[in-house]
């Protein structure tokens, strides 16, 4: 990685030099997170580099994604899926997921992604963010049905609350406000 080399000029000139290229890129691929957020619809840039490279006939690409599933895991999902098959049905592959990750309520799950969508692009304030994911995840609670979607569960309800304890760190007015919230976490 050159800076004096555009990154898609020099894998073009690798693949003509050997027929075993795997780009190396950081790629958030990620949902929202407050102040580095990425929409998911950034897996649409994603998807225009992973035809680039299979027109350049580069024989994988070693993706270092950031963050963590709960936040990237449609993301990251449809990338990997993607790669399989760059003609594949985006929305099935959605729904797909949805139905893998709470087949007692994918629609319900499918609103709860919907809503990193909205916080990400700026349709909703944080605070509401937290609010209706909050109420999603106490509907999918109700309907759950085997071990597995409980763990599931678990780790989105911890994502949030986790969220809820950053806007509080974001919301202190003073330094003073800021140890108080931080003592009060810990």
């Amino acid at each position: 990685n050159s800076c004096k080399i555009p990154f898609k000029k020099s894998v073009a000139g690798w693949t003509t030099a050997s027929h075993n290229v795997i780009p190396s890129i950081i790629w958030g691929w990620r949902n929202w997170h407050r102040g580095i957020g990425a929409g998911p619809g950034n897996w649409k840039s994603g998807f225009e580099m992973l035809k680039y490279f299979h027109s350049l006939n580069c024989s994988g690409i070693r993706l270092q994604a950031m963050d963590n599933w709960v936040k990237n895991g449609l993301a990251r999902y449809i990338m990997g899926r993607l790669m399989w098959n760059l003609n594949a049905d985006i929305d099935a592959i959605r729904h797909d997921f949805y139905e893998k990750m709470f087949p007692s309520d994918p629609a319900d799950f499918a609103a709860f992604q919907h809503l990193y969508s909205r916080v990400a692009f700026g349709e909703t304030p944080p605070a509401c963010f937290i609010r209706d994911s909050l109420f999603f995840l106490k509907r999918l609670k109700k309907r759950m049905k085997t071990p597995e979607e409980r763990s599931r569960w678990e780790l989105f309800v911890l994502y949030i609350h986790e969220q809820i304890l950053e806007l509080a760190i974001k919301n202190a007015t003073t330094d003073e406000d800021r140890i108080k919230r931080w003592s009060d976490m810990a």
